[in-house]
């Protein structure tokens, strides 16, 4: 069962969306559900997140919508 939901819309934010994943991962005693919404990074973000494998559900969007917002 899951405690908690996270969604998170991203754009180009490669350097800082590890720190983000791993403080949701270190809530303790919750069992954490991320999504991550990509929408057409350029940076790298997009590689970083596949690292996460099943850890994350990831969905890629092929064209930006608005930097993040449209996520």
């Amino acid at each position: 069962m899951v405690d908690v939901s996270v969604i998170i819309p991203v754009y180009n934010r490669g350097p800082a969306i590890a720190a983000t994943l791993e403080s949701c991962f270190a809530q303790a005693g919750a069992s954490v559900e991320v999504l991550v919404v990509d929408d057409a990074s350029t940076d790298g973000t997009r590689e970083i997140l596949e690292g996460y494998g099943e850890r994350i559900r990831l969905v890629v969007l092929d064209e930006s919508h608005g930097n993040g917002t449209f996520a």
